[in-house]
């Protein structure tokens, strides 16, 4: 296949500096700064070319005994210096010499066991299991404590290598001393496959056919980066001493000469289009901006006529697809629809040519007639009962038909007006994502329970479709919506970054639409004759509209960090789980954002309980700090809740329709608060007890013990202290809590993330 690679958008990351990079040293002012170590060293990655297909090639992986890598990086990075044409105009080079110069500093006088050098790269969150160096697991020849976990990357030089190659579409690492080259082993990412077997032909490096040969780990970076969508690689090394430059210079031009076609693998094996978004000197694309804040992650996107609806931060945004003009707000929260309090708006649907339907997250359906501006309430979804674990997550509409998308029994129900059926059909267990309907049939997206692979189902009738295969082509990977028309079935995965064209009988790909730069958009819309809009931060993107071109002037509508801002998100990745050996919440109806049928509202945190959160937690056990800070609120007089309380505060909660401010905060019992900075504040509800020494103004630190768990607050608390015992942990940023505005899914990979 021939790709005609658009030239650079500028949109990019490869060109930007990044924050505190500032030129201090020889070294730093050799290349671009793209981190420091833990000592302070800096990481530097050196560029050649400047096109928007970003390769980048990482020596000296752990540093010391690796030593020739690093040797090996510099000779590269010699030669393309002095021979830059040899960049094809459609790639940008960038060669990190090493990802730890502490390491290199060292030389010799350690070895991959020394745990204060040694910079682990391995992650339970690449969706291989079992090739994890877990905590005290044995590795190459002895214990490797602290390594592996969750969290891609422990130190400070992994994170900056997985943080700038986040945007790279090929990545190629090198090690010792094996004599081969890997890729990952999972996740059958067809352009890594495609990128292994170029290095092996052009190197003479073979490819083992079942993993490392020499230790259990697989892919380390490889792993985690073809799940994200880059084709990624390890090269091995003959041994310790050899440089071997000349068969692995075969092997990066081979690269450089092929990357449009390790790119677009899974397309070709597809027999499908693949399609360059561009909004450069060559678009194919359109683009309208607005001002800053309009809207920073939509989640959903519905158009009728000449109006699109965009729902982002919890608002209906409506945006004039005519002329371009500033958004209009229809719906927020806690606004009044026909008497019911808005909670939180989390999905949109169009039932037919004029009307627009809002999910809740309370399970309520909202109903918009843009023709005469009227609301009113299409199902009303709070009185399922104290018992009630229903967690509906996406809504579709067919017709008549409305479907409702419930993640907590696996369920696609179907509804007309206000009255629930039956579940109409049975979704395969998984992590439910999003739904979709035109004609005969419907779509659910799902996403494996412990892992980022994405699935696609077609139902008909109620029933699942035979024959309709879209994984025997292409792997769906981190997925986020499902729109379906009746002559293409589309699918947003890849976190944003790609877009699937689907045949919506068989599930074969038609086209896979992607920014040349690797930026990924939030949500999309698509019409019966092709037409296809993307959303961006501030930004709608119109496929093959290349001359709507604009930019809406205005005053910045969104102030201060935002919740639910990924760039926000990044920033807060490595926080401690407040529970030794703990994990995220097995289940979605204990995350952030699900509802609270027996008090009319919304959970705003993270739930601990023993048989969710892969440990034992009782009420001895301890809760520590995530992160550094001072307290700003520590409950030391707490008055346990009485029956006479809890009946009060019901009675006011069934009186408002919604649980207000105050008697949430009855609910979470005794608390401690701690500030972090930049506007984040981490609160520990249900505790059993607060530590000794802890109160307003006590300077904590990272890991330590605050309190111990227990149900205090709970409806439970009346029947004595050892029922539903578990911890309550709440993240804010700023009004908002970690997790709010977000869908379901991406609540849940981001707490993975933040959470470690």
């Amino acid at each position: 296949m021939i790709l005609s690679i658009p030239s650079p958008t500028g949109g990019g990351s490869a060109s930007a500096a990044p924050a505190g990079a500032n030129p201090r040293s020889e070294a730093e002012r050799d290349g671009q700064v793209i981190g420091y170590s833990v000592a302070g060293r800096p990481i530097t990655a050196h560029r050649i070319g400047t096109g928007p297909l970003k390769v980048v090639l990482v020596g000296d992986i752990h540093g010391g005994f690796e030593a020739n890598t690093h040797l090996l990086a510099q000779q590269l990075v010699a030669h393309f210096q002095a021979y830059p044409a040899e960049v094809p105009a459609n790639v940008s080079l960038w060669i990190i010499p090493t990802m730890n110069p502490d390491g290199l500093a060292a030389g010799t006088r350690w070895n991959a066991h020394d745990v204060d050098l040694n910079r682990n790269a391995d992650t339970d969150l690449d969706g291989c299991a079992g090739n994890d160096w877990s905590p005290d697991t044995v590795g190459l020849e002895g214990p490797h404590p602290g390594a592996g976990g969750a969290y891609p990357f422990s130190e400070p030089e992994t994170r900056a290598i997985r943080d700038f190659a986040a945007d790279a579409w090929i990545a190629v690492f090198y090690h010792s001393a094996d004599a081969a080259i890997y890729g990952d082993t999972c996740q059958h990412h067809l352009p890594t496959a495609r990128l292994v077997a170029i290095l092996s032909k052009a190197t003479g490096y073979e490819v083992p056919p079942h993993g490392w040969t020499s230790y259990p780990i697989t892919g380390e970076f490889g792993d985690y980066l073809s799940g994200e969508g880059v084709a990624a690689a390890t090269v091995e090394l003959t041994d310790h001493k050899a440089l071997e430059f000349e068969r692995n210079l075969a092997g990066v031009t081979a690269i450089l000469a092929s990357a449009d076609e390790i790119v677009s693998a899974e397309a070709e094996q597809a027999s499908a289009e693949y399609r360059w978004l561009s909004t450069g000197a060559e678009a194919n694309t359109g683009v309208w901006h607005y001002p800053d804040g309009t809207f920073v992650h939509p989640e959903a996107l519905e158009v009728i006529g000449n109006t699109a609806y965009l729902l982002d931060g919890g608002r209906v945004l409506a945006l004039d697809l005519a002329e371009p003009a500033q958004a209009e707000l229809l719906l927020a929260p806690g606004d009044d629809v026909a008497g019911v309090y808005v909670l939180e708006p989390l999905d949109l649907a169009a039932a037919g040519s004029g009307t627009l339907l809002i999910l809740d997250r309370a399970g309520d359906v909202y109903r918009y007639e843009p023709e005469n501006g009227t609301w009113d309430v299409e199902r009303y979804g709070r009185s399922s009962g104290e018992t009630s674990d229903h967690y509906y997550v996406a809504l579709a509409n067919e017709g008549t038909n409305r479907y409702l998308l419930e993640t907590t029994h696996e369920r696609v129900w179907r509804f007309h007006s206000e009255e629930i059926g039956s579940a109409w059909a049975a979704v395969p267990r998984g992590r439910d994502v999003d739904i979709g309907a035109a004609g005969q049939d419907t779509y659910v997206l799902t996403r494996a329970m412990n892992n980022p692979t994405g699935a696609l189902i077609r139902y008909r009738n109620g029933q699942q479709a035979a024959g309709f295969q879209p994984a025997k082509d292409v792997t769906l990977m981190h997925p986020r919506q499902v729109h379906a028309t009746e002559s293409a079935v589309y699918v947003l995965d890849r976190a944003g970054r790609r877009l699937l064209a689907l045949d919506p009988l068989s599930g074969r790909p038609q086209a896979l639409y992607q920014f040349s730069d690797r930026r990924a958009v939030s949500t999309l819309w698509a019409g019966s004759a092709g037409e296809v809009i993307l959303v961006g931060r501030d930004a709608l993107y119109f496929y093959g509209r290349p001359e709507r071109q604009a930019t809406e002037e205005g005053e910045p509508s969104a102030a201060g960090r935002q919740a639910y801002d990924p760039d926000v998100l990044e920033s807060l990745r490595g926080l401690l789980v407040p529970i030794d050996g703990a994990h995220f919440t097995s289940r979605d109806f204990q995350a952030p954002g699900a509802p609270r049928h027996y008090r009319l509202g919304v959970h705003e945190g993270s739930d601990f309980y023993s048989s969710t959160a892969g440990v034992t937690v009782n009420r001895s056990t301890k809760v520590r700090a995530v992160a550094d800070g001072v307290v700003v609120r520590a409950m030391v007089d707490y008055t346990p809740l009485t029956s006479a309380q809890a009946q009060a505060w019901a009675a006011e909660w069934q009186r408002l329709g919604y649980t207000p401010p105050e008697v949430l905060d009855g609910y979470r019992g005794q608390q401690v608060w701690i500030e972090h900075g930049g506007g984040l504040v981490s609160r520990y509800a249900h505790l059993g007890s607060i530590a000794v020494g802890i109160k307003v103004g006590t300077s904590i630190k990272r890991g330590q013990v605050i309190g111990t768990v227990g149900n205090s607050g709970t409806p439970e608390s009346l029947n004595g202290p050892s029922g539903e015992v578990h911890l309550h942990l709440e993240l804010w940023l700023g009004d908002h809590y970690i997790g709010q505005f977000m869908r379901p899914i991406e609540t849940r990979e981001w707490m993975e993330k933040i959470l470690q």
